[in-house]
C-alpha cells in the first residue's frame, strides 16, 4: 500500500498472489529515484511472474520482474532484505539454509547488476557454518543499508566473501567485502 498525506487515503500497489493460495508477505522494500523494490513470500503481482523480488516503477505505477526466463527472481530460499541503488539490486536471505537466484547458487545475498542484468555471488556471500552439518549454510541477513556505494550489512555469520568477519561486513562492487574497525562478536539485528 501507499498512503497520500493530502487525501490521508491508502492505495492498493497491486495483487500479491501465491500458488497454492498461501498468504503473500512484504518483507521489505527500498525506493531509488523513480524505482520501489519489494522482497518477500510473493511469486506474482498482479500477473506478472517475479519470484521474491519485485521492481514498481513510480511513475507508470507497473511491476516487473529482476531478471528474465530462469534468471528471473528467487528460486529457492526468502528474501528478508532489500537494498537499492542506480547500480545494483542487493537482496538477503533468512536462514533457510539454501538460497539461488536464478540458476546461480548464492550464500544469503545476492546482487543484480543494473546495467549488465545479470545475478553475482558477491564473492562468495556470507558463511554460518552448522555444527551439526558442516555442509549446510546457516547464515542469514538481518538488515542491509547503501551509503555512498558501499552496502552494510548486519546479521548473523563468521565469514563475508571468505574473510573472517562476523555479524557486520561492508562490500563494495569493485573493491569486495570488509570489515568494520575492529568487527563485532556475534549477530546484527539492524544497520542504517
Amino acid at each position: 500500500y501507499s498512503y497520500d498525506p493530502v487525501t490521508r487515503q491508502f492505495a492498493s500497489l497491486g495483487a500479491f498472489t501465491n500458488p497454492g493460495g498461501s498468504s503473500p508477505r512484504v518483507f521489505d522494500i527500498t525506493i531509488d529515484g523513480n524505482h520501489l523494490y519489494a522482497v518477500g513470500r510473493f511469486k506474482f503481482i498482479d500477473g506478472v511472474e517475479v519470484n521474491h523480488v519485485a521492481r514498481y516503477e513510480l511513475s507508470s505505477g507497473t511491476w516487473s520482474s529482476i531478471g528474465d526466463g530462469n534468471e528471473n527472481g528467487i528460486t529457492v530460499g526468502l528474501p528478508r532484505a532489500v537494498e537499492a541503488d542506480s547500480n545494483s539490486v542487493y537482496v538477503g536471505f533468512g536462514r533457510e539454509g539454501e538460497s539461488r537466484v536464478g540458476t546461480l547458487e548464492v550464500n544469503s545475498i545476492a546482487r543484480w547488476d543494473i546495467s549488465s542484468q545479470a545475478w553475482s555471488a558477491m564473492n562468495g556471500g556470507l558463511v554460518l557454518a552448522d555444527d551439526l552439518d558442516p555442509t549446510s549454510n546457516l547464515a542469514a541477513v538481518h538488515d542491509l543499508a547503501l551509503v555512498g556505494g558501499t552496502l552494510y550489512v548486519g546479521g548473523s555469520f563468521q565469514s563475508a566473501g571468505g574473510a573472517p568477519i562476523e555479524g557486520l561486513a561492508t562490500f563494495a562492487p569493485v573493491s569486495g567485502w570488509s570489515q568494520l574497525g575492529s568487527g563485532i562478536e556475534g549477530t546484527v539485528v539492524a544497520v542504517d
